[in-house]
C-alpha cells in the first residue's frame, strides 16, 4: 500500500496532531544540529542524566569540554600544514563538512539527523591525533604517555555512564527473553509497550522478529503511514491496558499479532504517573491507566492460559492460544 502523501515536520497538525506540539519530533527533528551538539555536550556531563541546563553548564564541564575541544583542533590546523605527515585526513574531515552543509541546507527529510552522528567518529580521532601532538612537544618517556593515556580515557570515559549508553545493557530475565523470541518461528510478530526502554525494542536487533510497532521507526512522514501506526497504536495501548480479552484477540486478528510481550513493571507505577509515548496517544493512555488503576488491568497478573514464556517481571502470551471464551 502507498504511504501517502508526504507530511512536512509541524505541518497539518490538526489531522495529525502526533506531528504537533508533543509529537513524536523533538529536538533531533527540528534543530538536529544543535541536538547532536548536546548529545555530544552530555557526554562530558559529570554523571548526570538530565538535559536540564542549569545541571549541565557547570563551569567544571564546560572547562573540560572546551579543553578537550581545543586539543581537537590542533590536527585541524596541522593537516592543512605543507608536507603534514596526517595530510591524508583531509578528504575524510572535508566529506564530514560537506556532509554537514548538504544536509543542512537540503533538509531531505525528519531523520537527516543521521548523517551528523559522524562526528561522534570523527572527534575521537581528531583527539588522540591532539594528544599525540602535544605529547610529542614535550618528549615524555613511553610509560608516562601509556600512564596519562590510560587515565585520560577512564576519566572521559566515566563522566557520564547514562549518555554512554552503559544503560542499555541487558539483564538476566531480558536475555532470556530475547532466547526465547529466537526460539519462535522466523515470521512471528511481536508486540509490547513501545517506549523507547521498554524491553520490545530490541526484538528487531537481538530475535531477528518483527514488531507490530517501533517506536523508533514511528513518525508521520506520509499520511497513510502515519494513519495506520496510529491505528495500530491504538488497538495495542487498548490490548495492553485492557480489562477484557477481547481487545487481546483483536491484535492478532485485526493486525496479526503472534505474541505478547507482558513487563509487569509497568503496571505497578502509581496512578498519577501512567506510561507515556507522545501525542495524541498520551490522552488514551491516561484515560485506560485511570480506570484500569481503579477496576484492575487484565493482564497485569499472569493469566491461567496463554503463557509461553515467564521470567520475573516479563511473560509472554502467545496469541494463537487465546480462545473467544476466555473474555466470558
Amino acid at each position: 500500500e502507498s504511504l501517502g502523501t508526504p507530511i512536512k515536520t509541524l505541518q497539518d497538525t490538526t489531522n495529525f496532531p502526533e506531528n504537533g506540539e508533543g509529537g513524536r519530533h523533538f529536538l533531533g527533528t527540528t534543530s538536529p544540529f544543535l541536538y547532536i551538539a548536546v548529545r555530544f555536550y552530555v557526554l562530558f556531563d559529570v554523571g548526570n542524566d538530565s538535559y536540564d541546563s542549569n545541571i549541565l553548564f557547570t563551569p567544571s564541564t564546560l572547562t573540560f569540554v572546551f579543553l578537550i575541544f581545543c586539543i581537537a583542533c590542533i590536527p585541524l590546523i596541522t593537516t592543512w600544514r605543507k608536507n603534514s605527515n596526517i595530510s591524508s585526513l583531509r578528504p575524510y574531515i572535508l566529506s564530514f563538512l560537506i556532509l554537514t552543509l548538504f544536509f543542512s541546507i537540503y533538509s531531505p527529510s525528519f531523520s537527516y539527523r543521521f548523517p551528523y552522528y559522524g562526528y561522534f567518529s570523527l572527534f575521537p580521532l581528531l583527539l588522540a591525533l591532539g594528544l599525540q601532538t602535544i605529547i610529542k612537544s614535550f618528549d615524555l618517556p613511553l610509560s608516562t604517555i601509556v600512564f596519562c593515556s590510560i587515565i585520560l580515557f577512564f576519566v572521559m570515559d566515566g563522566r557520564n555512564a547514562f549518555a554512554s549508553g552503559y544503560n542499555l545493557q541487558d539483564g538476566q530475565q531480558e536475555q532470556e527473553f530475547y532466547k526465547f523470541a529466537e526460539t519462535t518461528p522466523i515470521q512471528s510478530l511481536f508486540a509490547g509497550f513501545p517506549g523507547a526502554q521498554q524491553v520490545q525494542t530490541a526484538i528487531p536487533l537481538r530475535s531477528k522478529r518483527s514488531l507490530l510497532l517501533f517506536k523508533k521507526a514511528h513518525y508521520p512522514s506520509h499520511t497513510n503511514y502515519a494513519l495506520e501506526l496510529r491505528k495500530r497504536a491504538y488497538a495495542l495501548f487498548d490490548a495492553y491496558f485492557t480489562d477484557n480479552w477481547e481487545n487481546i484477540i483483536r491484535l492478532r486478528d485485526e493486525f496479526g499479532v503472534d505474541y505478547l510481550l507482558i513487563d509487569t513493571r509497568i503496571f505497578k507505577k502509581p496512578i498519577d504517573q501512567p506510561p507515556s509515548y507522545f501525542m495524541p496517544f498520551d490522552y488514551r493512555i491516561k484515560e485506560l491507566w485511570t480506570y484500569g488503576k481503579t477496576d484492575g488491568f487484565l493482564l497485569e497478573n499472569i493469566p491461567e492460559h496463554g503463557v509461553v514464556f515467564q521470567s520475573k517481571d516479563l511473560y509472554v502470551l502467545d496469541l494463537s492460544q487465546i480462545e473467544p471464551d476466555h473474555e466470558k
